[in-house]
């Protein structure tokens, strides 16, 4: 899980640093690039973590109180 975090952070870094050395947009001395700072990527990361965490968890909880044998059963 926190594998996709570091590999997306990186994904993220090296496109901000690419985009950094060719703007995005860049016409008339208006220039649009990305910005890199630690809270850029820390709020989405640890967002991402807690959403993934959650969306994990809360359907194990909701399997492990349901008795398999009633629910096999019922139509």
């Amino acid at each position: 899980m926190w594998q996709g975090v570091l590999l997306g952070n990186g994904a993220g870094w090296l496109l901000c640093r690419y985009f950094q050395a060719r703007p995005i947009f860049s016409h008339g001395g208006f220039v649009v690039r990305p910005e890199l700072s630690l809270s850029v990527a820390a709020v989405p990361s640890i967002v991402l973590f807690a959403v993934t965490l959650l969306a994990g968890v809360i359907p194990a909880l909701l399997a492990a109180r349901s008795n398999p044998a009633t629910e096999l059963r019922e139509d």
